[in-house]
């Protein structure tokens, strides 16, 4: 026996992940995206007609933060690596502003990019909507 263990598997390392963040964050919302695993071929086609996405990332955070509009999170193993479709589909999730963060250093890891994500300012909407009125109505019809 030499005492090292096995890794994890990404669905333990998410597990870990989600039940920290309800427990540390319990307003945040926080859903799995069950895209993965093997199905049989009439429930994987009935969900692709249902609009599954393949690569699409492991979970969503609807929570607004700084410039981006939520944040989305891929669980691996540690050390594991992304699928060629998820190679794709991640930078355009960034390119809508989206925070990406790929799980594939441990659910420790990930909760603290997590936290740094929750930790980000007010979303630019926010912003404007806590100036005062007479300045919002120059911002308005400058913007038209």
């Amino acid at each position: 026996m030499t005492g090292i263990s096995k890794p994890r598997k990404a669905h333990t390392e998410q597990g870990i992940l989600v039940n920290r963040i309800r427990q540390f964050h319990k307003d945040v919302i926080i859903a799995a995206i069950p895209n993965g695993g093997w199905r049989k071929v009439t429930e994987a086609r009935r969900l692709k007609a249902e609009g599954v996405l393949p690569g699409f990332p492991d979970l969503i955070v609807m929570e607004p933060r700084g410039r981006y509009h939520g944040l989305v999170i891929e669980m691996k193993r540690i050390g594991g690596r992304v699928s060629g479709v998820q190679k794709d589909l991640l930078p355009r999730l960034a390119s809508r502003n989206y925070k990406v963060i790929l799980g594939d250093q441990g659910a420790d890891h990930a909760f603290r990019e997590v936290e740094k994500y929750l930790a980000l300012g007010p979303t630019l909407i926010e912003r404007l909507l806590s100036l005062p009125e007479q300045t919002r109505r120059l911002i308005e019809r400058f913007l038209g």
